[in-house]
């Protein structure tokens, strides 16, 4: 009886554990889930920053510009990703200079709207995260 309970507590344990380490498939994010002019604001040191980020694609990959009419920047090039992830897929922009790199990292929502992180990195050392949130404005972005 005892070799019994302790069989059954470790298939317990060993099933638990298959649990943490597995994930099941991913949600799906559609290009045309992600195309588009998205207007929102981030986050940085305690102030917020409007931004347009236009995202497009030529059919095989991703692309998008983003302007921060606040700091005068305008159509600065970021690659755009789908990645699968345990919680589902999620949209990756990123642009990298020579010793800095902005990425907004995100899941776009059925309504047009995504909520996310942004990550700044300066000269290869930590990362400063913070938060933004967009609206799609259009869906085709403007050529």
């Amino acid at each position: 009886m005892k070799k019994y309970v302790t069989t059954l507590f470790l298939l317990a344990a060993l099933n638990v554990l298959s649990f943490g380490q597995s994930c099941s498939e991913p949600d799906r994010i559609s290009v045309n889930s992600v195309t588009g002019i998205w207007q929102g604001a981030y986050s940085l040191n305690g102030e917020f920053i409007n931004f347009v980020m236009t995202v497009d694609s030529n059919g095989k990959q991703l692309s998008a510009l983003l302007d921060i009419p606040e700091l005068n920047v305008k159509n600065i090039s970021y690659q755009a990703r789908i990645y699968n992830v345990c919680s589902g897929q999620e949209l990756r922009v990123k642009n990298t200079s020579i010793d800095s790199s902005i990425e907004f990292i995100a899941s776009p929502k059925d309504n047009g709207t995504m909520t996310g992180r942004v990550i700044f990195r300066q000269n290869g050392e930590g990362a400063t995260r913070e938060v933004f949130t967009a609206k799609r404005t259009s869906l085709v972005a403007s050529k």
